[in-house]
């Protein structure tokens, strides 16, 4: 019964501009990558030019740069 009242609530505070779902989802989506980002073993930052950076160990160099210009993530 109060699951049904809360998204009657929920509703109404959408169908009449008090809330913008979009700014929601946006904070959401935010707050999952920060999560996401915290969890890696290795920096990530979001450069400028809207790629993602971190450096990853190697071999021979010690350390290289790698970027990515897609979200996707990729599972171990």
């Amino acid at each position: 019964m109060q699951y049904k009242q809360n998204l009657d609530i929920l509703q109404f505070i959408i169908d009449n501009g008090m809330i913008n779902i979009n700014d929601v989802q946006n904070s959401m989506e935010i707050m999952k990558r920060e999560e996401l980002l915290k969890k890696h073993l290795y920096k990530i930052w979001k450069g400028k030019d809207d790629k993602w950076y971190t450096y990853l160990p190697d071999k021979v160099k010690g350390r290289i740069l790698k970027k990515r210009t897609t979200k996707k993530i990729h599972r171990r």
